[in-house]
């Protein structure tokens, strides 16, 4: 009988010991190279829309700064457009706020608030609300 209620005693401090501090697990997991592939919005992934060709690179980098690459293919005469925004991030369990600046000397900064965001191994997906009446949700791949 003293086994059983030391055996339960133990079982009891372990479970109250563990910490439940998914955010900081998610925060470390979010560090690296991402390739955008598919981009949803309205039940439409917009990377197959013929009115936007996209090839977007994010990397999360240590101490929480970010650079994101895009680059717009489609623009007429064959030129693309190449937009570089870098800033820092926040993640709040799984709440990502993004502190943005442009590359291009344009003084003007803004955030980007994700309203969710899921990191499973090689794969992230960020999902950002558009005027309270629908989603863009931004899958990922990890490159690096």
């Amino acid at each position: 009988m003293k086994k059983i209620l030391l055996m339960a005693f133990v079982l009891i401090i372990s479970a109250c010991s563990k910490s439940d501090d998914s955010s900081s697990e998610n925060s470390s997991s979010i560090y690296g190279k991402w390739e955008l592939i598919s981009l949803m919005q309205d039940g439409e992934d917009r990377m197959d829309s013929s009115d936007i060709i996209l090839h977007d690179i994010i990397e999360f980098k240590n101490p929480n700064t970010f650079q994101w690459s895009a680059v717009n293919l489609d623009f007429p005469n064959d030129e693309s457009m190449i937009e570089e925004n870098r800033g820092a991030f926040v993640l709040y369990g799984n709440l990502l706020k993004l502190n943005v600046t442009t590359t291009d000397g344009d003084p003007n900064h803004w955030t980007i608030d994700f309203i969710d965001v899921i990191v499973d191994n090689n794969t992230l997906t960020m999902v950002l609300e558009i005027n309270n009446s629908s989603e863009r949700i931004f899958y990922w791949k990890r490159i690096q």
